[in-house]
């Protein structure tokens, strides 16, 4: 039987690295900034809302209470303070269509891991961010980033041959997703991505495989 109240959050998830990872482990996926992984808790709190919400209907009295609950606010009010009834004096005004409350549900089931992580993911991705480019130093790329940037970003490009074959190869070859950036203006490059899951066997297997298709060693 269908309860009336809405599926709630799981304030304590289990926040191990294996209940994290969500990403195929037959593969290596170092392009993680443009679509990263879900946490598989917060995939299974979206879903349980969705699907109590199609049971109950979104436009009974239980539904659309708990969706208007659910989701961070009509996209007509926006830009205006909270609590406001007025709506924003631009086009913004009228609604876009509806908003995917189970999706919010998600992203606050998420937010509750980062509480419970705290600066562990910082810490994580400023010690990778140093093995990459340690490991890096080895081949032959120019380092377009920042090395202190505070991010899972380093951009690399190539001293020669041809980038986009590299990338192709490095899928193909390696079972390794890494980014082709090929923009008007701006040389060729390959743009990895990476986050707090990876470890520093990964990075080296990176290394290690760009070291495999550019046909240079490493240490």
């Amino acid at each position: 039987m269908t309860t009336d109240i809405a599926p709630a959050i799981d304030e304590r998830p289990d926040t191990s690295l294996a209940a994290l990872q969500a990403l195929r482990s037959d593969f290596l996926y170092f392009n993680v900034a443009g679509s990263g992984p879900t946490f598989p808790v917060a995939q299974r709190a979206a879903e349980r809302f969705r699907a109590w919400l199609n049971e109950v209907g979104m436009f009974g009295h239980l539904g659309y209470a708990a969706y208007n609950e659910a989701r961070v606010g009509w996209r007509s009010r926006l830009d205006l303070p909270t609590g406001s009834r007025d709506y924003n004096p631009n086009a913004t005004r009228f609604e876009t269509g509806t908003v995917d409350a189970a999706a919010f549900v998600g992203l606050r089931q998420t937010l509750g891991v980062h509480r419970l992580l705290g600066s562990w993911v910082t810490e994580r991705v400023r010690a990778l961010r140093g093995r990459l480019l340690e490991r890096l130093a080895d081949l032959p790329f120019t380092v377009r980033s920042t090395p202190a940037a505070p991010t899972g970003i380093v951009v690399v490009e190539p001293k020669g041959g041809d980038v986009a074959a590299l990338v192709q190869r490095m899928w193909h070859e390696e079972r390794m997703v890494v980014k082709l950036i090929d923009e008007p203006g701006v040389a060729p490059a390959i743009r990895l991505s990476f986050w707090a899951l990876h470890t520093e066997k990964e990075i080296d297997r990176l290394a290690a495989a760009f070291a495999r298709t550019l046909m240079v060693g490493v240490r």
